[in-house]
């Protein structure tokens, strides 16, 4: 079934009410996560930090280990606590040697005796109440006497929130740049794996674009190019090598809390197209409570109440009930429809990622540190061989439905279109004429018959008769395309159904469509000719549009009575 406008687009293909839901969540979802970035590309620059004492520009260092570790409390802080390490400097040989501290959600400082040679804080105006983030700090010592050897700075930590342990923080002595280097060397491993998944990703994206606008199939691979540019830029943005070079950017530190806030929804959007469950209800549970979570978050974020960092055990639930939803679902498809090729494949792909995400929670809650490689590496090469495994799975499934496709629209095309002209058939027109939605107001009818068929067929065969069949379409369809629809009623009927141009303008297109028919050469001695009729929808005359039809039937009728008479 279509309707007018459906013919007028060549398109005769109706959403069903899951997709209308799809389409409203993922318009929301959409929304929202555009939102949330812009917010924190615009604003999130405005964020102050300070910064008192010379940072690092210039010259292999070394790890040191605090002497000594005491805690307190103080109204500083906004955990009411503060950590203060001690560090013996080894011989400062250079007015550049550096001491370098990786700082997680803290204001700082370095002291030495009773100067402080370095301050972080959170301004007060920021917009941001407490995630002042991650980022390397680095103090040039030129403070410190080449005389005071094995001088002794205090490094104090005030944390943004409260402490589980006193680990100490990583620090590093000696040049700044041969320190980053080696981060970035240690790094390297993850940078690739982030960039092969944002460029697979990227490509699913526009795969994805490409088949819902060109194909119109919704096969929700785009779905999957979005959870691996999500995780991507989550997993690049929690590297602690990526501070070593934006430093004092609390915005580096929000993004990751952002792309594992949406990561659930495009996720079980993907994983439920892979079932043949996937309309059952069960599927929107994970979808709608993520985003609660995603409003509940940003909420809380916008009002200075909690941060994404406070708020992420929330985030952490809402990827557990993603996860037991598909367990659950994954069992019901079992018991329902009994195992197959897909489902197998699909279950593997979700052990990968499922065991991709657990590392991560696991290193996460149980606060393994290191260089941050070993981090990146596991879990996201578990992802990217979910991503791309699924992918080529299910790229092949889409080519042949695609294919499957294109013999279903073939199908399509002939059961609505004239297969000798290629205009649409009766079929259609009925079709579009008995929608309750077809609104006949304004419609013109314009029709025509060609004289002399028979006579063709007869005399010199059914191909010169399909051969006037098709010249005289291929004239109407040049002088009215652009005004209606051409359809091939019957053998030698054609009607025109002009929506875009009025009646004037209608007799102006028959009169040059008869003058350019009528200088078509014979066929021996039969000339080409058609008859015509045109009727403009009237509700005081039509109770429907085949009472227009009925007149502009009987004004053809009588003007190939008058062709026939002045033949004679």
């Amino acid at each position: 079934m279509f309707t007018k406008k459906d013919l007028e687009n060549n398109s005769f293909k109706n959403k069903s009410n899951p997709e209308k839901l799809r389409f409203v969540v993922m318009f929301f979802y959409g929304s929202i996560l555009t939102s949330a970035i812009l917010f924190l590309i615009l604003f999130g620059f405005a964020q102050k930090i300070t910064v008192y004492g010379n940072d690092a520009s210039y010259y292999s260092f070394e790890k040191l280990e605090p002497i000594s570790i005491s805690q307190g409390t103080t109204s500083a802080s906004k955990s009411g606590i503060y950590v203060e390490y001690e560090y013996s400097l080894p011989l400062i040989s250079t007015g550049y040697d550096t001491f370098c501290y990786y700082s997680v959600h803290s204001e700082s400082k370095l002291c030495y005796k009773n100067n402080v040679l370095y301050r972080l804080t959170l301004s007060d105006n920021s917009m941001y109440d407490t995630a002042i983030g991650n980022t390397w700090n680095s103090v040039i010592l030129d403070q410190i006497p080449d005389s005071d050897q094995n001088a002794l700075v205090h490094l104090i930590l005030y944390p943004m929130y409260p402490l589980d342990t006193l680990q100490p923080p990583t620090v590093y002595f000696g040049n700044r740049y041969a320190l980053t280097r080696q981060l970035l060397s240690n790094f390297l491993p993850g940078l690739f794996l982030c960039f092969m998944m944002m460029v697979v990703g990227i490509l699913l994206m526009l795969f994805g674009i490409y088949n819902k606008i060109v194909r119109d199939y919704n096969d929700n691979i785009g779905m999957l190019g979005l959870f691996a540019i999500l995780i991507s830029l989550w997993k690049l943005t929690d590297a602690e090598a990526l501070y070593s070079i934006f430093v004092h950017n609390p915005v580096n530190s929000q993004i990751d809390f952002v792309c594992l806030l949406f990561l659930t929804i495009p996720f079980t959007y993907y994983v439920r197209s892979m079932y043949r469950s996937s309309n059952n209800l069960v599927w929107n549970i994970p979808i709608f409570f993520s985003l609660i979570t995603i409003i509940l978050s940003l909420f809380l974020q916008y009002f200075d109440i909690m941060d994404l960092k406070q708020t992420l055990p929330l985030t952490h639930a809402s990827l557990f009930i993603m996860i037991i939803t598909v367990l659950s679902m994954t069992a019901y498809e079992l018991v329902k429809y009994g195992t197959s090729k897909k489902l197998t494949f699909t279950l593997v792909g979700l052990v990968l990622c499922f065991l991709g995400t657990f590392i991560d929670m696991g290193q996460y809650y149980l606060e393994i540190n290191g260089n941050g490689t070993s981090k990146i590496s596991v879990g996201m090469l578990f992802f990217l061989i979910y991503v791309i495994s699924q992918s080529f799975y299910t790229m092949t499934d889409v080519r042949k439905l695609m294919l499957k496709g294109e013999k279903a629209d073939e199908y399509e095309e002939l059961a609505i279109k004239d297969k000798l002209t290629g205009v649409y058939n009766r079929n259609a027109f009925s079709e579009i004429t008995s929608q309750k939605s077809f609104n006949p107001k304004g419609v013109i009818l314009v029709v025509f018959d060609l004289n002399n068929l028979k006579e063709f067929n007869d005399k010199y065969g059914h191909g010169k008769g399909d051969e006037y069949i098709r010249t005289c379409a291929k004239l109407i369809t040049k002088h009215f395309s652009d005004a209606g629809k051409c359809f091939r009623m019957g053998g030698d009927e054609f009607t025109v159904m002009v929506t875009k141009v009025d009646y004037s303008d209608c007799l102006s297109r028959i009169q040059k469509f008869n003058e350019e028919l009528s200088a078509m050469p014979p066929v021996g001695d039969l000339k080409m000719m058609a008859a015509s009729g045109c009727a403009s929808f009237n509700p005081q005359y039509d109770y429907n549009i085949n009472d227009t039809a009925r007149r502009a039937d009987k004004q053809m009728y009588t003007n190939k009575f008058m062709m026939k008479g002045s033949v004679r």
